[in-house]
This record gives C-alpha cells, sequence and structure tokens, in this order.
C-alpha cells in the first residue's frame, strides 16, 4: 500500500517528514460515529499522534460521538493496525502491536488448555466494529472442532465461539466451515505455511497470520 498525490497530506505542525493518507473515511448516519484508517510514511510518537487525531478529528464540521482513528505503517500494512486514537468522546492513544501478545496469552489460558488439543492460532488483521486487536484458534476438543475468537477493544473484551466441521478442499489444505448458521459460500482453509485463510465464493478475502 503506497501513497497517491492527490491524498497525502503533509501539516505545518507536524514533522515535515511525516506523511499520511487517509485510506478509510466511514461514517454513520446522523452523528453516532465516524471510522478513520490512516496509512502513515513513519512510525511516530504518541503526542505527534495527538495532534494528528485532533486534526483528522477537526476535518469533517459534523461534531460525532465517537470518532475511531486507526493508523497502518506504509510496507507493513500487512501486519494490521500499529496504533489508534479514538475519541469516545475524551482522546485515548495507544500503541496496538507491543501489546499483541496479551490476546494469545488470554487464548492459551483459556478454559480450552486443560482438555483440547490447539490446532492453530492466528493474529487477525480484519477488525469489526470498535474492536482493535483480535485472534483466533481451532480447537479439537472431545472429537468435535471449535473455532474460538478473541476480540479486544480500549475497553472491552469479547469471546465468540463457533462449533466447526471439517471439510474437503485439497491443495495441500485443511479445511473447515462453522457447523451451523454458516454462509455456503464460505469456509476457513490453513495452508502448507500454516496461515489461516479465508474463503468467500471460491476466492481468498484474507490470510491471518499464524502465531508461534
Amino acid at each position: 500500500m503506497g501513497f497517491g498525490c492527490r491524498s497525502s497530506i503533509s501539516e505545518p505542525n507536524l514533522p515535515k517528514d511525516l506523511k499520511y493518507t487517509i485510506v478509510e473515511d466511514a461514517k454513520m448516519i446522523g452523528r453516532i460515529k465516524r471510522s478513520i484508517v490512516v496509512l502513515l510514511n513513519k512510525k511516530v510518537d504518541v503526542k505527534v499522534l495527538s495532534k494528528l487525531a485532533r486534526k483528522l478529528r477537526n476535518s469533517d464540521p459534523v461534531d460525532y460521538d465517537k470518532t475511531f482513528i486507526r493508523y497502518l505503517i506504509d510496507k507493513e500494512d500487512s501486519l494490521g493496525y500499529w496504533a489508534s486514537s479514538h475519541f469516545t468522546p475524551y482522546l485515548n492513544v495507544k500503541i496496538l502491536r507491543p501489546f499483541i501478545e496479551g490476546s494469545e496469552k488470554k487464548l492459551i489460558e483459556s478454559k480450552f488448555k486443560s482438555n483440547g488439543e490447539i490446532i492453530g492460532t492466528w493474529r487477525s488483521n480484519q477488525f469489526e466494529l470498535d474492536f482493535t486487536e483480535s485472534s483466533t484458534r481451532f480447537l479439537f476438543v472431545e472429537g468435535r472442532y471449535f473455532s474460538e475468537s478473541l476480540l479486544l477493544s480500549d475497553s472491552s473484551e469479547t469471546t465468540i465461539l463457533f462449533e466447526m466441521e471439517k471439510i474437503e478442499c485439497g491443495n495441500e489444505r485443511i479445511c473447515f466451515k462453522a457447523r451451523y448458521g454458516s454462509s455456503p459460500f464460505h469456509h476457513n482453509a490453513i495452508n502448507s505455511e500454516g496461515e489461516l485463510e479465508h474463503w468467500y465464493q471460491g476466492k481468498i478475502t484474507s490470510i491471518d497470520k499464524s502465531i508461534k
């Protein structure tokens, strides 16, 4: 992911060598919530992120109840969000990536540790709603397969558990789909590199990296 001339912005009261590109700016009807994803050309400290966050929030005349801003780093965007600066309504800046191990630790210490086999654990780059960190693992417990996802935000923690079934898919992949209520066009696959692939209508939509 790179910088386009039209959308790259440089501000005089920010470091001169800092450039950012707004890659997503989603607004709910009314003034409930605004979600922004920003691509940075370099990592900066919390003070600079705070200045940038206020500029981004003030770039829209609407005073939203909540503004969620997440940051990617150029050439590292496949690793997921590097930082966040959320107004809920007060500004809270966090450097996310150093704390990724937190979700892995919570998964390992979950109730399945004593009586289940961990097939794999992955860190997700796909975030829904207001969650800023996500990890998923597949487990084999008493003859049944499960997918357990841990979703973390700045103020909450949610665990989602699905029963899965193993399906045939070939191509050196081990494939699973949700046992109940899943789309017939969606399934997950563990590839030969140990990554977790998300498939929809015969195409890979995203790939999660394995947590060693």
